[in-house]
């Protein structure tokens, strides 16, 4: 309120053995048991927005040189100086025919991403495509660690055709077993 009371606190309580009497205290306004746990959530917030990690983005990274194509390359964006962070490998959507690589706004949080452009239907069949989004699966989890990431960490989506494409690459064991890999 006007004089900075936090509203709707719950009041202070004795020790009790009893899950009910906490959860239906009286809520009160200005009581100290609700100021101090929003000045230590300030705090961290602050102290969260200093510490926000760099990003570092290294783009038109070919994740396939077996195949003639100017369609299979990806970024990477992750956090600097930081180690042993996820990592969201995302496809975009395009219904197989167009689209570009893109990342996710997860506020550089330090989640490492990497976007994939992969070919379309026309320079490709769908299986070829498929194999592509499996490809970039592969050199992700084979190379996130040169980067600073953790590869038992690596988490893959997409949005529409790029969902088609998680799915597709992530279930079938044979599209990671060409690289050594299993689901």
């Amino acid at each position: 309120d006007e004089y900075a009371n936090i509203a709707d606190v719950c009041e202070g309580t004795g020790p009790k053995n009893d899950r009910n009497h906490y959860l239906e205290r009286a809520r009160v306004n200005g009581d100290p048991h609700g100021q101090s746990p929003m000045l230590w959530l300030c705090s961290a917030m602050l102290d969260a927005e200093l510490s926000e990690p760099l990003m570092k983005t290294v783009e038109n990274i070919r994740f396939r040189t077996d195949v003639d194509s100017t369609n299979c390359w990806l970024k990477v964006k992750f956090p600097v100086g930081k180690t042993k962070f996820p990592t969201l490998l995302w496809l975009h959507g395009g219904g197989l025919t167009a689209g570009k690589a893109n990342f996710r706004d997860l506020s550089d949080n330090g989640i490492a991403q990497v976007t994939v452009n992969y070919r379309f239907l026309g320079e490709t069949d769908a299986d070829g495509v498929i194999d592509d989004a499996a490809a970039a699966i592969a050199w992700t989890i084979k190379n996130i660690e040169s980067f600073g990431g953790d590869k038992t960490q690596v988490y893959v989506a997409g949005h529409s055709a790029g969902g088609y494409l998680t799915l597709m690459a992530g279930m079938d064991e044979k599209r990671l077993a060409k690289d050594g890999l299993s689901t």
